[in-house]
């Protein structure tokens, strides 16, 4: 198209063939266009501007169109003509202009498209479904319509940015910045695409949450300090007026990316291969990226571990008194429903051989007989029962006499946990010996003795008296 198109460029020859030139001073800033090249309607204007162009005159031929001008007739230049066609179609429009004496200057061919054709339904979106800010974009997408090239937004954005709607250009990377009305809540906004006829599309409704408070009460946790599998349980939830997501990475398998959850959530994470002390972090934010958790958690990755157990206090191996204190331990979640079942070489009380509230500490009296006594447990998670664990501890270790002059034997006790034994007051010779359940014993006085070496390193010592 030749719009735009300057004397300067065409008169030099149009001089040659007219003989005569007209100085470009005398035409300055002359130019001449169609309104729009491209119409969605059947009429359209010729534009001709500039100063000194009113000393020429003009003349419009071609087909297919009509003009308030005379079509192939000379006439003095006038800044706008309108022109119209009756069916859609491409249009050339031949201009011809002419000093006021009749002299030719130049001829020209503008132009005109006129078509009815609307773009496809728009495929347009916000890039994503929450903003914690008033800035949003607009996708628009790449395959659209050729010479789609502007886009109708109105609703709920800013007053700079007309709520009541303007039509825009779609920048070339198809994205459109925009700023939202400042409250919180559910913004809706209206778009529609025109193509260069200025033929729209229907319109679309888009929405996208604006939400600037953070999610409250966000809380992960893990099943237990360790696991036996590489399949971890975790605990996850928050409150939220909308969903959730999270986000665990660190020592996993696979790749790391938000997941959406509502309200609370219980799911399985999956340990890298290998033993050892894995650690990650678990991530939870609402749609609009307000952070509200991040938690940094270890667990030991250990094929021998036990998520349930019982523990004598102190890991003591034996004792004196015949009440001790327990320590039940079961990897639970919080939330959980768990009991548990105390049972074993004890007395029957209130506490014991009933299911019972879950407790990290319990008190039992061993049942009243000397050597091992063993505490057992079984635990029922949300109505779930557990296996049975158990912890030894030896009651009142003891040395015997047993026999009669000249043939003694010493009984001695198999405690939990022995290392070794070393016996006096016998002519025989028992230092740091294995367990045996008697030795004999020729005494070397009145009074025979044993130290128990125990395994925690500490010792008990016992003594008999031997009959005169």
């Amino acid at each position: 198209m030749a719009s735009n198109l300057k004397i300067l460029l065409l008169l030099p020859l149009l001089s040659q063939a007219c003989g005569e030139a007209i100085e470009v001073t005398q035409l300055p800033q002359f130019r001449y266009y169609l309104e729009s090249p491209f119409t969605g309607q059947t009429e359209n204007t010729l534009i001709i501007e500039g100063e000194g162009s009113q000393s020429l005159s003009f003349k419009l031929s071609g087909d297919g169109f009509t003009a308030e001008a005379p079509l192939n007739t000379e006439l003095a230049v006038r800044p706008r003509t309108k022109l119209q066609v009756a069916a859609v179609g491409d249009y050339n429009i031949d201009i011809t202009f002419a000093k006021a004496d009749g002299t030719p200057l130049f001829r020209d061919q503008l132009k005109w498209s006129y078509s009815l054709e609307s773009p496809d339904t728009p495929i347009v979106g916000f890039s994503e479904t929450a903003s914690n800010d008033v800035n949003a974009v607009l996708l628009v997408a790449e395959s659209r319509d050729p010479g789609t090239n502007e886009i109708w937004i109105e609703g709920d954005i800013a007053p700079d940015e007309t709520p009541e709607g303007k039509w825009r250009p779609i920048p070339s990377t198809s994205k459109v910045p925009l700023r939202l009305s400042e409250s919180e809540g559910l913004k809706t906004v209206r778009v529609r695409l025109r193509n260069e006829f200025k033929n729209p599309t229907v319109e679309k409704t888009l929405q996208i949450l604006k939400k600037s408070t953070v999610p409250t009460n966000c809380y992960a946790a893990v099943i237990g300090s360790g696991r036996a599998s590489r399949y971890l349980p975790i605990y996850l939830s928050g409150e939220n007026q909308g969903p959730l997501y999270y986000r665990v990475f660190g020592d996993l398998e696979g790749v790391s990316s938000f997941q959406k959850f509502e309200g609370a959530l219980r799911t399985e994470i999956i340990l890298s291969k290998g033993s050892g002390n894995k650690k990650f972090t678990i991530q939870i934010r609402d749609e609009a990226e307000n952070y509200c958790a991040r938690q940094e958690f270890s667990v030991d990755f250990n094929p021998s571990y036990q998520a349930e157990g019982i523990a004598i206090k102190d890991q003591a191996l034996w004792s004196e008194a015949d009440e001790i204190t327990v320590l039940p331990r079961v990897d639970h979640f919080p939330s959980d429903q768990v009991e548990m079942y105390i049972h074993g070489d004890i007395e029957a009380d209130s506490g014991t051989f009933v299911w019972l509230p879950y407790s990290e500490t319990a008190k039992v009296k061993l049942a009243p007989i000397n050597g091992h006594r063993w505490v057992r447990v079984q635990f029922r998670i949300n109505g779930e029962e557990t296996s049975f664990r158990y912890a030894g501890i030896y009651f009142k270790p003891f040395l015997l006499l047993q026999g009669s002059a000249g043939a003694y034997n010493l009984g001695v006790s198999d405690i939990q946990g022995l290392e070794k034994i070393t016996i006096t007051g016998c002519s025989q010779i028992y230092t740091d010996v294995a367990y045996q359940v008697s030795f004999p014993c020729s005494p070397t006085g009145s009074l025979a003795q044993i130290r128990y070496d125990l395994k925690d390193g500490s010792s008990i010592v016992r003594s008999v008296a031997i009959p005169p």
